[in-house]
């Protein structure tokens, strides 16, 4: 007797393309449902008789086999705190969390301030537009910031505290629910992983705090979709020395120093039961705190404190808010740890070119110049104590086409004037005043003597050959008259800067360009702090 399966396929065979398209689809529906040893049996077989690769018949079965939904990944935070059965007084528990942390750790005054309202603005961080980084850093190590951290974890809502994570690990762990994420020993691995950087930048703001990841999905993962994972939570690092300024700006930075002998605090020991019982306290007040003073924060305007950049700014604003709400010892308080923490900004600390454009800038403020040659300004700059370039080119002196590369960024040229070429001040200025912040202009004119605008770096970073004691080019004044006044670069002359940096052998040893790439400027001002 034949089986109906074959009666089935048999049909299949002499079926019109309309109706074979239907039975094909209903044969594979009905093979979806076997087991792998059943549809091993029948598959061959179907295939010859529908007349289909057995490749093909394989895609139609796996595309009627029903998708498993994809599973998220259960959280690693803690639940939150239970909130105090009683209404709290704003000030009272801002007071009390302000004690509690400088029993643990040694901090000045605005530190304190800043680090108390931070650990408010995580528990009412469902209203945050911005989330403001709390970063922890210090000269070297036994400063406190294990501490810090430690504290922060007992203080926040569902911390999760870690010493190293990938990229995946971070999104991946943030998207699977609400967490305040304490990054430690951040110096070790996060100075080359231009991936984490990013992803870590990404959550500053919560319209752009996504990843976009492919991910497997279907029978054996044989298919991959597109998905959105979240990365916006509140992040504390801590670190020795500089974190990426990318951060650094989105950051509130809290500076340690390693305690003096006399100066005692209390150890927060596996036995000191008491003092995490009352952080456990706290921490459910600052719970209730924030449940019955959402929309009062929600709806605050703090008037924004006297800061240089936007976005330091934005960062203190919440804080701001919560500090309102205490009482106007606490408003006067946050509004003093922002200007003294946030308000003073290297600005040319955000890359090289920049440092060269200050650099550049304050010779033609300190010395009245209108006008310079090239080999005069890089000889001027190479002069500059503790200034990156004595040793810029691989531990070369600064020459004028690196200048040249560096100034470029921003649309400044050197000019032709005759044989020679130079600079002209208006230029200079022009292109830096978009970037002069009031702090730094007050140290213009005090070139030598100046450190607002150098890197620190060590005497084994200079070469055997003085760059005071080389010989150079000589130099020539140039006249206001011999000057092009309408600046203007052609392509011949930007290949002819390109052409003179590769004969100098800058060239890139991260990929293909024949020039030096960003990666490379970022590494030369990592060696100049170092």
């Amino acid at each position: 007797m034949r089986s109906p399966e074959i009666d089935a396929t048999d049909e299949l065979a002499g079926a019109r393309p309309p109706d074979r398209a239907a039975l094909l689809r209903a044969e594979a529906a009905r093979l979806a449902k076997l087991d792998d040893v059943g549809y091993m049996v029948e598959r061959r077989a179907v295939a010859k008789a529908l007349g289909v690769p057995v490749g093909e018949l394989d895609k139609l079965v796996d595309k009627a086999k029903p998708k498993p939904a994809a599973a998220k990944a259960d959280t690693l935070a803690p639940p939150p705190p239970v909130p105090w059965p009683e209404p709290v007084e704003p000030a009272a528990v801002l007071d009390e969390l302000r004690a509690f942390i400088r029993r643990f750790i040694v901090l000045d005054e605005h530190a304190v301030t800043a680090v108390a309202l931070w650990i408010a603005f995580a528990h009412a961080f469902e209203i945050a537009e911005v989330s403001p980084r709390l970063a922890v850093l210090s000269a070297t190590k036994r400063c406190g910031k294990t501490r810090l951290i430690e504290l922060l974890g007992l203080l926040c809502p569902s911390a999760i505290a870690a010493s190293n994570l990938t990229p995946s690990a971070i999104f991946r762990t943030i998207d699977a629910g609400f967490c305040t994420l304490l990054i430690d020993e951040a110096d070790t691995f996060t100075r080359e992983n231009g991936e984490l950087r990013g992803l870590l930048n990404s959550g500053h703001t919560k319209t752009a705090a996504y990843v976009i990841r492919s991910v497997p999905t279907g029978e054996g993962g044989k298919e991959w979709t597109p998905r959105r994972f979240s990365t916006w939570c509140p992040i504390a690092i801590a670190a020795i020395g500089r974190l990426p300024e990318t951060w650094l700006d989105r950051a509130i930075v809290i500076p340690m120093k390693r305690k003096l002998r006399s100066q005692p605090v209390e150890r927060l020991t596996r036995a000191n039961q008491a003092a995490r019982a009352q952080a456990a306290a706290l921490a459910s007040k600052l719970v209730r705190l924030a449940q019955d003073s959402l929309e009062a924060v929600r709806n605050a305007t703090p008037e924004p404190p006297p800061l240089d950049s936007d976005r330091q700014v934005d960062n203190w604003e919440l804080l701001l808010a919560i500090a309102n709400l205490g009482s106007p010892d606490w408003a006067k308080r946050a509004r003093a740890a922002a200007v003294a923490l946030s308000g003073k900004q290297d600005e040319t600390a955000d890359s090289l070119p920049l440092k060269m454009l200050a650099d550049v800038y304050s010779i033609f403020e300190a010395e009245h110049l209108e006008l310079i040659g090239s080999a005069e300004l890089c000889e001027k700059l190479v002069a500059l104590e503790l200034s990156p370039w004595s040793t810029i080119s691989r531990g070369r002196p600064l020459t004028p086409a690196r200048l040249a590369r560096l100034l470029r960024q921003f649309e400044v040229y050197p000019r032709n004037a005759g044989k020679q070429n130079g600079y002209a001040r208006k230029d200079v200025a022009r292109a830096y005043t978009p970037y002069q912040s009031s702090e730094v202009h007050k140290t213009l004119g005090r070139v030598a003597q100046n450190d607002d605008f150098k890197v620190p770096c060590t005497g084994t970073l200079k070469t055997a050959d003085c760059p005071t004691e080389r010989t150079t080019s000589g130099t020539s004044e140039l006249s206001k008259g011999g000057m092009d006044t309408n600046m203007s670069v052609s392509a011949a002359e930007e290949a002819e800067i390109d052409r003179a940096l590769a004969d100098e052998g800058e060239t890139c040893p991260h990929g293909d360009d024949s020039l030096l790439c960003g990666r490379c400027e970022s590494e030369a001002q990592f060696e100049e702090i170092e």
